[in-house]
């Protein structure tokens, strides 16, 4: 069998997919005539799951086996271990430190070097969701 890892992920996402629309028959209707449904929006998700899982068992059954890159697992424990440690300093340091902390040593250790790319990237991002949740939305960060 060719890819045997994307065929059997993509024929259990459509096993889950299907058996989720099908459960979508039971979401009442709406209540105004004129607007959607509560069963539109995850019918619209579960939908467009299935077609594109089954464009990839499609895709991963046409094309050759191919030799996968080695997996980097000491990177992904790394990297997971230092989310873990932000979601734990988060409360402590609050999410203005906290987060350009994260982003700047999450950057560094995925191997990008350039310090005044990396720099402006993790204060920018912190300051425009900052700014999004904080100010526009009005949802309180840590």
């Amino acid at each position: 069998m060719k890819n045997k890892g994307e065929v059997v992920l993509s024929l259990l996402i459509i096993v889950i997919s299907g058996i989720l629309l099908y459960a979508t028959k039971d979401f009442p209707p709406s209540i105004v005539k004129t607007s959607l449904s509560p069963a539109f929006y995850p019918r619209l998700i579960l939908s467009t799951l299935l077609i594109l899982s089954i464009l990839l068992l499609v895709n991963s059954m046409r094309r050759p086996k191919e030799s996968l890159p080695q997996a980097r697992y000491l990177l992904l424990i790394i990297c997971t271990s230092i989310g873990l440690l932000y979601l734990v300093l988060l409360p402590l340091l609050g999410y203005l430190i906290a987060t350009p902390l994260f982003l700047f040593v999450e950057i560094y250790i995925l191997e990008y070097r350039r310090f005044y790319v990396s720099v402006p990237v993790a204060i920018g991002f912190t300051l425009f969701s900052y700014s999004v949740f904080q100010l526009l939305l009005g949802v309180n960060l840590p």
